[in-house]
């Protein structure tokens, strides 16, 4: 039976089996492992009604001691907060959450803050693709995939049936079927040089685009961020993992001009405003056109149906 004196680690072990039910087994499994490595040790044997906020406060603070970027301390705070959520609204064990607020006094970044993310500059990207084609020919395609803002799990999880001409059906997060983050099934564009890549690869290997040729399976997770890692090292790029493509991809269409709402579709964001807030530092600042035309009102070449209301909207 749980109440206010549940020990953390029993309440989170009853939170961790809900959750197993309704959200995907990587999500569940990155916040197993936050649990373990992060909030457990630390608040296992504490009750549920003894964690303060000075309690989550200081956990972050010790992370962030110990070297842990601000990203991986929200998401440790952001478990927490979803856990002890739950036992307020869901198990009523709790009148309040203690771990709300903390992340805005720590001013940690919010998820999805732009100044959090990094992207490659063109040059670098050129530069690992280069890499990539005389280096490791049999995965440049897989990179260049990831660089047309696939999610590395959608990546490696392609097949021959979801490949068209400059055109790729988002079906899977992964080589075991789990659907894409969100949800839903999405078509994305690309380019020539794309096509041409995976017209160039063999169709031997079974559905599969991308296929180890030990296992005949998609490359495994590790060892795709493990290439990436290296070959930014061999031209210069520290910490490169294969995301980092995605985000590359968006800021420079965000940089060229491209409609927010295409970004967003492309990228397969269920919200326009949840891109706006990730790339807009990347966006065009700048709007001569608008310029021009309010000039033109003020010079009193009104557009033909537009009208000025004192005091009310523009008609």
């Amino acid at each position: 039976m749980l109440a206010r004196t549940t020990p953390f680690a029993v309440y989170a072990a009853h939170w961790m089996a809900i959750i197993a039910a309704t959200r995907s087994r990587a999500t569940v499994r990155r916040y197993g492992q936050v649990m373990a490595t992060h909030l457990c040790p630390v608040l296992g044997t504490m009750s549920l009604e003894t964690i303060h906020r000075a309690q989550c406060r200081d956990l972050c603070l010790a992370l962030r001691q110990r070297g842990l970027s601000p990203a991986t301390v929200r998401l440790v705070l952001s478990v927490l907060q979803a856990c002890l959520t739950a036992a307020v609204v869901d198990d009523e064990v709790l009148d309040v959450n203690p771990a709300l607020g903390v992340r805005r006094r720590l001013r940690l970044p919010r998820a999805g803050d732009g100044n959090a993310v990094r992207a490659l500059t063109l040059d670098e990207l050129r530069a690992l693709l280069a890499r990539c084609r005389h280096c490791a020919p049999p995965l440049a395609a897989l990179i260049l995939t990831c660089s047309y803002s696939l999610r590395p799990g959608e990546a490696r999880a392609l097949q021959w049936g979801d490949v068209g001409t400059n055109l790729v059906t988002v079906r899977r997060s992964g080589p075991t079927g789990e659907p894409p983050k969100g949800g839903t099934v999405r078509l994305v564009e690309m380019g020539d040089d794309w096509t041409a890549a995976m017209q160039a690869l063999p169709r031997s290997s079974g559905v599969w685009c991308f296929p180890s040729p030990r296992t005949g399976l998609p490359y495994d997770a590790t060892y795709l961020s493990r290439l990436t890692r290296r070959l930014g090292q061999e031209i210069g790029i520290a910490r490169l993992h294969p995301h980092l493509l995605r985000h590359t991809a968006a800021s420079l269409w965000a940089a060229s001009g491209e409609p927010l709402w295409w970004i967003s579709r492309q990228l397969g964001h269920q919200r326009i405003d949840f891109t706006d807030r990730v790339y807009a530092r990347w966006l065009e600042g700048r709007n001569p056109e608008g310029i021009r035309r309010f000039t033109a009102l003020l010079r009193g070449e009104m557009p033909v149906g537009l009208r000025l209301v004192p005091g009310g909207r523009h008609r």
